[in-house]
């Protein structure tokens, strides 16, 4: 909490840890989400049903829940409002997908495979590592002509051996590429989830009857959101 001032909401990153089925961190994602992205109007009226709701929490000496990004608009504020907060969640998930230089496909092949897959993958994608000094040096030595074709055998097996992985760095391996498999799985989640979310708040919108009460159909178009997410 205290590393998430309201004030610079708008330019300041923010991490949350979220999960499949965790609803508490979710709530706080889409919270910076609805504050990141409310107009100046909004984000007072936030601010008012924040001092409203009277919240409190054992986690501070006031006992009162700060008024944070994080912790101002844990529910829907408006249609438009969400929409934007949706989109935003979006953008993020899109984004940190884009960081990772495998797929979700890739990395479930790989652990079929084994190490050796990676090793493929990162041939195929023209990923080029620097040499090591003692690579540097194997690689120059294969080269020299006068070397004797034992001398090479011997290098090459040696040059094997040690890229070669144990037991132990295979499990350590493995465990990474699982670990990264799934938080790609988390962030596709959510994209997927902002995505079902921003086409049904849009579709309800255009099917809205003029006629009914705006205030009580948006209350049961959100408990209805609320319970789809």
């Amino acid at each position: 909490w205290e590393a998430d001032g309201l004030g610079d909401c708008h330019s300041i990153a923010r991490n949350v840890t979220v999960g499949i089925g965790n609803a508490g961190p979710m709530e706080s994602v889409l919270s910076l989400c609805r504050v990141a992205s409310a107009q100046q109007r909004e984000l007072s009226c936030m601010k008012d049903n924040f001092m409203e709701q009277d919240q409190r929490t054992d986690q501070c000496e006031d006992g009162l829940v700060p008024q944070l990004g994080a912790t101002l608009c844990r529910t829907p504020f408006s249609v438009a409002n969400e929409i934007r907060a949706l989109h935003m969640l979006q953008e993020a998930t899109q984004t940190a997908l884009g960081r990772y230089s495998t797929t979700i496909e890739q990395d479930s092949d790989m652990l079929r495979s084994g190490r050796n897959a990676c090793i493929q993958q990162e041939h195929q994608s023209n990923r080029v590592r620097p040499l090591s000094p003692l690579s540097w040096l194997r690689s120059i030595w294969r080269n020299i002509p006068l070397l004797s074709s034992q001398q090479k055998q011997n290098d090459e097996r040696s040059s094997s051996s040690s890229s070669s992985l144990s037991a132990e760095e295979e499990s350590q391996w493995r465990n990474a590429v699982t670990v990264r498999r799934e938080e790609k799985k988390i962030l596709l989640h959510y994209f997927q989830l902002a995505s079902i979310g921003i086409n049904f708040l849009k579709h309800s919108e255009e099917d809205k009857d003029d006629n009914s009460n705006g205030n009580d159909n948006e209350l049961d178009l959100f408990e209805t959101y609320k319970g789809m997410l």
